[in-house]
């Protein structure tokens, strides 16, 4: 696990996460990341745009699912 996801994972934990939503969210993070084959430190708000449009025209998630 790269630093920042243990960081993220850190931060989940000091806020009283679940074991389970910290599971989800660092698989949501896992899937961004691959989707955008760059360090998750350079993402910028333009990748994000790209990445959650793929998901609601490409792979069909709700609006909803994805907020």
């Amino acid at each position: 696990m790269s630093d920042l996801l243990q960081k993220i994972q850190f931060d989940m934990q000091l806020k009283g996460f679940a074991p389970s939503t910290q599971k989800n969210y660092l698989m949501h993070i896992r899937h961004f990341q691959n989707f955008i084959p760059k360090p998750l430190e350079t993402l910028g708000y333009d990748d994000v745009r790209t990445f959650l449009h793929h998901a609601i025209t490409v792979r069909k998630l709700s609006p909803e699912f994805i907020r």
